[in-house]
């Protein structure tokens, strides 16, 4: 009995320290990020115990990539960032994933990313191979977006593929890489394919987002360049709207705000009965607010198996507050508003909510696997029976990790340059009045640039 008692407060001692969330164990590195010490930031998560862990390693590199290229080391941004793709091309089932999840919690699994963490690598590979003069290898990672998303959701049953399927962002991303290039006629393709997303829908929305005005003059200015007349009629009807040339002799600056930083996980419980069936050797194991059940074969004779009450774990978004909320920019006498052009807080949140489903099969699999095992044991021997069940109950967790480091949103400005010197200046302003002014100074050269900027 000693030892036995013993085990329950080793277990009780190992679950209690292994009950915190990945945004909890995070807290140092995320402190320092958001009080803009990136490199402070970066060195803490190359020494976060969590994430040193074999299992956690993509995450690790995705923490990093991210760090390193807000730091402007973009050729280590990429270093860190193509190890994970190289990983994911591999493609290897990790076979004792599925033991390691039935008889502990997903949160000991390999970290396979989300869908939509997936896809961002290639955002964030485009702009380091842009920042770096190779303008071929940006167009080549935006383009991967989209195929990406295709493989993907390949990999879903026909009947329960993702919202999140295509990309308006990625599409609009490339318009603006082929224009860095000089490639006007598949600038224009890529705006289009991300204008009809928009249109594909009444209101004209996609993943949370409005069609942005600036996307639809550049659908309209990239078909007239290239006498699509047609198509800058047809436009018109969609949009709306007339267009009205403008010509900039000093090129054009593509300003992309970062703002914010994407919910964190945490987890909620789900409480399932178990109550035995009248004649039959199985449980019927039930949950009504989630309207589903299952059943647990058992052996009708064990007494300890009657009747039971457990809690499953269910990961949730938790959302942070961005510390400036709006921005406004002002240049040769001209302001601008930024556009919304991507909701990672929206995507985040929905693409959990169209595989909840797929969860809760898994969350049945673990109740009937830990479950079947504790009333085995039960049977041998009593006390070693509810030392397990008190095991498997203080390590019930739902899979808190993701890349916490990427913005809530992504929103930008098209803007009209002078030839020669441009002072950007950008007023970022928070909630409570809290004000920040940044000044970029870009030289016009008759092309379209791209930078972008982060608040936290």
């Amino acid at each position: 009995m000693k030892k036995i008692q013993l085990l329950f407060f080793i277990i009780l001692s190992l679950a209690l320290t292994s009950c915190m969330s990945y945004y909890e164990m995070s807290s140092e590195y995320q402190s320092e990020l958001q009080s803009g010490n990136v490199d402070k930031a970066l060195k803490l998560v190359k020494k976060n115990k969590f994430l040193k862990k074999k299992r956690n390693h993509v995450l690790k590199l995705l923490e990093q990539g991210k760090l390193a290229h807000l730091n402007g080391d973009f050729k280590e941004s990429n270093g860190y960032l193509n190890s994970v793709d190289s990983i994911f091309e591999l493609k290897q089932k990790h076979v004792a994933d599925i033991f390691v999840e039935n008889f502990t919690n997903p949160e000991k699994t390999k970290y396979k990313a989300e869908d939509f963490e997936k896809v961002t690598i290639h955002y964030y590979k485009a702009l380091n191979y842009y920042y770096l003069n190779n303008i071929e290898g940006a167009i080549v990672e935006a383009k991967r977006i989209n195929l990406q998303l295709n493989e993907i959701n390949d990999k879903y049953p026909a009947d329960k593929k993702n919202r999140y399927k295509s990309d308006a962002f990625a599409h609009t991303l490339q318009g603006f890489l082929y224009e860095v290039n000089g490639d006007v006629n598949n600038a224009f393709i890529a705006y289009r394919n991300a204008a009809n997303l928009y249109l594909d829908n009444k209101d004209k929305t996609y993943l949370g987002v409005n069609i942005p005005p600036t996307l639809e003059n550049d659908v309209l200015r990239t078909a007239s360049q290239l006498g699509f007349y047609n198509e800058v009629s047809y436009f018109e009807k969609k949009f709306n709207r007339k267009f009205l040339s403008a010509r900039n002799k000093g090129g054009e600056l593509i300003l992309i705000w970062e703002k914010g930083l994407i919910p964190y996980k945490d987890q909620t419980y789900f409480t399932f009965h178990m109550v035995p069936q009248s004649g039959v050797n199985f449980l019927d194991v039930y949950n009504n607010d989630l309207g589903i059940s299952f059943p647990i074969p058992v052996d009708a004779n064990n007494k300890k198996s009657n009747y039971d009450v457990i809690n499953v774990a269910f990961a949730k978004y938790e959302s942070r507050a961005p510390y400036f909320s709006q921005a406004k920019v002002t240049t040769n006498n001209k302001s601008y508003t930024f556009e919304k052009l991507e909701d990672f807080d929206f995507i985040a949140r929905k693409t959990l909510e169209d595989r909840r489903f797929r969860e809760i099969a898994k969350a049945a699999a673990r109740i009937a696997t830990k479950k079947l095992a504790e009333y085995a044991l039960k049977k041998e021997n009593d006390n070693l029976g509810t030392v397990l069940t008190a095991f498997n109950a203080l390590n019930e967790k739902a899979d808190t990790r993701n890349w916490q480091t990427l913005p809530q949103s992504l929103n930008y400005i098209r803007i009209p340059l002078n030839t020669g010197k441009n002072n950007i200046k950008i007023t970022y302003t928070g909630a409570n009045g809290q004000t920040l002014e940044r000044v970029l100074e870009i030289v016009g050269n008759g092309r379209v640039q791209i930078r972008n900027e982060f608040t936290f």
